[in-house]
């Protein structure tokens, strides 16, 4: 068999899987290669849209330039524009080595948590205010990393479905409504709870509510 009958065998039988199981490994990509697969054939041109996991890292996109930095700002924004009516999103990672106006941050974390993903993954090399409401408001979330970012909690928190929670470098504080400065964290389903190098700043008590460990 030739070079050009087993290339030809290859694209048959990457255009009869079924579109979930080309999702699949499409979300095992980078973003900008998952999306590069749409000059495939007519067929591809939107299978990149049904990808399960969206991973966004700032240090693979460019350098200090500022027109750079815009440059990936506009590009998650793009992507998260043909997703809007996405269901297929499970997993969100956002890794930044860069300042980032806060507001944009949380909007963009805010709009990710409505499409009722499971995992959510924020690594900041720069920390951050990040707005705990949106995340209070997803009760689809099971996994939750959070790195070099500021917190401000209510006085009571609940996580129904979260199962694994991993902390580094966050500084929790209590918000304006808190004025007993005293935490209640009740996490029913977790099973796996890190922390590491945070910091409680102004809480006066924690109450910590995980009857699976």
């Amino acid at each position: 068999m030739d070079n050009s009958s087993v290339d030809e065998l290859g694209r048959r039988k990457r255009n009869n899987l079924p579109d979930h199981i080309i999702g699949c490994i499409l979300s095992f990509l980078h973003i900008k290669e998952a999306i590069c697969t749409s000059v495939l054939s007519k067929r591809w041109i939107s299978l990149w849209k049904i990808i399960t996991r969206l991973n966004f890292d700032d240090m693979d996109h460019f350098t200090s330039n500022k027109i750079r930095k815009k440059c990936f700002v506009d590009f998650i924004d793009r992507v998260l524009l043909h997703l809007l009516s996405s269901e297929d999103i499970q997993s969100f990672s956002l890794a930044l080595a860069r300042t980032y106006d806060s507001s944009y941050i949380n909007n963009l974390i805010s709009v990710v948590l409505s499409y009722r993903i499971k995992k959510l993954y924020v690594d900041l090399q720069k920390e951050l205010t990040v707005s705990s409401y949106a995340l209070f408001k997803c009760k689809s979330l099971e996994e939750l990393m959070l790195n070099g970012c500021a917190v401000s909690l209510p006085s009571l928190v609940c996580f129904s479905s979260l199962t694994i929670l991993k902390l580094s470098r966050i500084t929790i504080t209590c918000d304006s409504s808190n004025k007993s400065k005293t935490l209640a964290l009740n996490f029913p389903a977790i099973r796996k709870y890190e922390t590491l190098d945070c910091t409680w700043s102004g809480v006066n008590s924690v109450t910590l509510r995980v009857p699976l460990l």
